[in-house]
């Protein structure tokens, strides 16, 4: 995927979590300190407004350890 991509993640990412110095291979939990419910929020947004949608099995934050895993889990399941 382009790195536009990448930084649409980026965005919401930091919008969801609250923090503008947020980068692709930070940690979620350890680094962002993103818990489940974060997670969730994090998920409604991104179904929202980057038209993908996470299936039911993936819904675990230890699926993403970084900001990219989860970039490159949305670009093959996005329709862009």
């Amino acid at each position: 995927m382009s790195e536009a991509f990448y930084e649409a993640v980026l965005d919401r990412v930091r919008m969801v979590v609250g923090r503008t110095d947020i980068e692709l291979d930070q940690r979620m939990q350890e680094d962002l300190l993103v818990d489940s419910m974060t997670f969730i929020r994090l998920v409604v947004d991104l179904e929202t407004t980057m038209n993908v949608v996470f299936r039911d099995e993936d819904l675990d934050i230890e699926n993403f350890p970084t900001v990219r895993d989860l970039g490159i889990y949305l670009a093959s399941t996005s329709d862009a």
